[in-house]
């Protein structure tokens, strides 16, 4: 592998990595997925390590039980585990995104990286390409698909970060719960 290979892989864990890593604030709360249908919750405890005031929170790096919802505030809400079970059958159903999700992260964090290692990226890369672009289109409809309860220009503004950031749509179901979950406690 030549140096610029090797270079564009680590750029890519690295980048992917600092994806899953998400910094709860000192009056922030966090839930992750710990089941189908049970949230695990994460807050800064008093012994905490923390970097410039924050503890960071490795989400599920591997997407097996993807999802992620952060609160500022850690006050008891009225009922925050009906909101998260509400939230949990939301992404239980979007199963389609979730395996395309699956999908794109096979490609750039597996495929793609034995591609070069195996040198036969000059030969491959137009049909890579290909794959990962419709991957991408495909994921990016089912994900507008997934919040056809807003209007297009919200699904827009939400979507926008990850039209152009094929790495970064592999984590669109932490998106789509944080908006579900902040829907279901406006919706009280």
């Amino acid at each position: 592998m030549t140096r610029i290979e090797v270079e564009l892989l680590g750029a890519l864990f690295l980048i992917y990595a600092y994806e899953c890593v998400h910094w709860i604030g000192p009056e922030a709360e966090a839930f992750t997925r710990a089941s189908a249908s049970e949230w695990k919750r994460h807050q800064r405890g008093p012994l905490s390590f923390t970097l410039l005031n924050k503890t960071p929170l490795l989400v599920d790096p591997f997407l097996l039980l993807p999802g992620y919802i952060q609160r500022q505030s850690p006050l008891p809400l009225r009922a925050p585990e009906r909101a998260l079970q509400r939230v949990s059958k939301r992404l239980n159903a979007l199963w389609l995104l979730e395996m395309q999700c699956r999908i794109q992260a096979m490609l750039l964090l597996l495929f793609l990286p034995w591609v070069i290692w195996s040198q036969r990226l000059t030969t491959i890369w137009p049909s890579l390409t290909i794959a990962l672009v419709t991957s991408h289109l495909l994921m990016m409809v089912s994900f507008l698909f997934a919040l056809r309860r807003y209007p297009w220009s919200r699904r827009l503004s939400i979507a926008a970060p990850f039209f152009l950031n094929p790495l970064g749509a592999t984590r669109l179901l932490e998106v789509v719960s944080q908006v579900s979950f902040e829907e279901e406690i406006e919706r009280g």
